[in-house]
């Protein structure tokens, strides 16, 4: 194929990948596959099971979760029974979800393996072991299994619903930007004055008031764990519309002056221009939230995200070539190769855009420390620099470490760390009973050992090799690496915390890996068109 020569003032378009571009072998239709009935019902529960579990307080109650799971599986079984064609057109060879979904399983089926063996042990016949069914926590593993399952259900059926309905995902990302903006102002609103109701009505089991942002959650921290993910999706969609609109105005073959008035030319830039200032309210009351629950733990995992999400997209940003020509990239995936004069445009508002977003921060730096808020903020720092070694996460790392190393491989047994706790408590710690280690990966670590955790380390590492693969071929990669820097700052959160035992956080995180599944399958598609069309 020859490549066509571009004139100095003219615009030439190299390629164009539509928006949630349809994936490879995806010919089948959503009518063919699922019935309109059931598309329907799947619809209808993502979009409740998204909005209302964060409101149900994180859907910790003991009532409200299992009600969720046993949807999610009845969902699960109605495509089993259906459309079970939907299912393995889904996960075909070769495919991220298929991978994914193999690591899942092994992840599960080591689980319910691990949690048998267990049980069926006695400590009078195994008393080196020290391991047997006197300290299994049989509550904590049915309610440790049920989630794993409903995790594993919900992104199934994400992922087999999205294969045959690509436009779905689009629909998700921004019902998430909308949770993501109702969840903050309720946190924010609340923040002002708080006592200690959700809505000011609803009380969870021990009312409290609160300094900190924590509503709808009842812990700061997992409200802050919860919205990291969020507004980095919305940060990444932010990004999107923004090179939309600026490779939308830069491709006009006239002067940045007669450019502006495409702002008035028609309803669909005028759209745009909506959806770029919804994107962006979205992310500043997500940020303004997470500041607001002081949780040090979500400030670093968000500083962290923000980096990875600026290194990814600098790394695989187009490149220029000399001061006369400049290449712009849509968030749909075009390419534009901008020469002559509009060249000096697209320099111009690359130096604005720089100091626009530091003027941004430290505005909402400002309106953020006014007052009520500097007042905390302070207080916070001051207490993390002053007494964060005094902090009693760091004796429950300290007394865990021991309990990892004395069965390393195969783990102490799921759900089981506050069973054996009181075996390496501190003396000093006397009289404390606490549910859970404050660290969730290290907690899996001494539940699960080193070949328990295998398959999630095989999963993370595959999928952070095939997310650096796709973002090279430029398929989304504002959307695909918001997606990979949220997911990696709520694990970094996780590590000081436990948002992975809070349900709801647990179902969003399955709706981002169908996500970032379905992007890195219409990543394959698009380079398997491109090899053809070279070919």
């Amino acid at each position: 194929m020859e490549t066509p020569t571009v004139s100095q003032s003219q615009i030439v378009e190299v390629s164009e990948i539509v928006e949630f571009a349809q994936p490879a072998n995806a010919g089948l239709s959503s009518h063919t596959l699922v019935p309109a009935t059931l598309r329907k019902i799947t619809r209808t529960s993502f979009y409740l099971l998204l909005a209302l579990s964060p409101l149900l307080f994180g859907s910790v109650h003991e009532t409200v979760w299992p009600l969720w799971c046993t949807g999610i599986f009845a969902l699960l079984a109605a495509y089993s029974i259906v459309c079970p064609a939907a299912l393995s057109h889904a996960f075909q060879a070769g495919s991220p979800s298929r991978f994914a979904l193999l690591c899942l399983l092994t992840w599960l089926a080591y689980c319910v393996a691990q949690s048998l063996a267990f049980s069926s042990l006695s400590i009078s016949e195994y008393p080196l072991a020290q391991i047997g069914s006197l300290l299994v926590n049989r509550d904590g593993v049915v309610n440790a299994l049920l989630l794993i399952s409903s995790f594993i259900a919900l992104f199934s059926i994400g992922v087999a619903y999205t294969r045959v309905h690509p436009s779905f995902v689009r629909n998700l990302i921004n019902f998430i930007c909308l949770v993501a903006l109702t969840v903050s102002l309720i946190a924010l609103g609340h923040w002002y004055y708080d006592n200690g109701r959700l809505f000011w009505y609803f009380e969870p089991d021990n009312v409290f008031t609160s300094d900190r942002a924590r509503w709808p959650f009842v812990n700061s921290n997992h409200l802050g764990n919860f919205l990291l993910p969020l507004l980095m999706i919305a940060l990444g969609r932010f990004t999107e519309v923004a090179r939309e609109i600026f490779a939308e105005l830069t491709s006009k073959r006239r002067p940045m002056r007669s450019a502006l008035s495409v702002l008035s030319s028609g309803s669909h830039f005028q759209r745009k221009l909506a959806s770029l200032g919804f994107y962006a309210i979205s992310a500043l009351a997500s940020a303004t939230a997470i500041l607001a629950s002081l949780s040090r733990a979500s400030w670093i995992g968000l500083a962290l995200a923000i980096g990875a999400f600026t290194l990814l997209l600098w790394a695989t940003a187009p490149k220029d070539h000399g001061d006369s020509q400049a290449l712009a990239q849509s968030g749909s995936g075009s390419r534009y190769r901008i020469q002559g004069r509009n060249s000096h445009v697209v320099l111009r508002i690359r130096d604005w855009g720089r100091p626009l977003l530091a003027i941004a921060a430290v505005t909402l730096i400002l309106i953020f420390l006014n007052q009520r808020g500097g007042e905390l903020f302070v207080d916070r720092l001051d207490y993390g620099l002053m007494y964060t070694k005094d902090d009693i996460r760091w004796q429950l790392y300290n007394d865990s470490i021991p309990m990892f190393w004395s069965h390393p491989l195969f783990g102490r047994g799921l759900a089981a760390w506050a069973s054996y706790y009181p075996q390496f408590m501190h003396p000093l710690l006397g009289g404390i009973n606490p549910v859970y280690l404050h660290s969730d990966p290290l907690q899996m670590l001494i539940e699960l050992g080193i070949v328990g955790v295998l398959p999630l380390l095989v999963l993370i590492l595959g999928l952070s090799r095939a997310v650096f693969s796709a973002l090279k071929s430029n398929a989304r990669p504002c959307l695909l690496a918001a997606l990979f820097s949220g997911m990696l700052g709520m694990l970094f959160g996780a590590a000081f915390d436990f948002p992975l035992h809070i349900p709801v956080i647990g179902f969003y995180l399955a709706i981002y890996l169908t996500c970032v599944c379905f992007l890195l399958t219409s990543s394959e598609g698009i380079r398997e068109d491109r090899r053809g069309q070279r070919g």
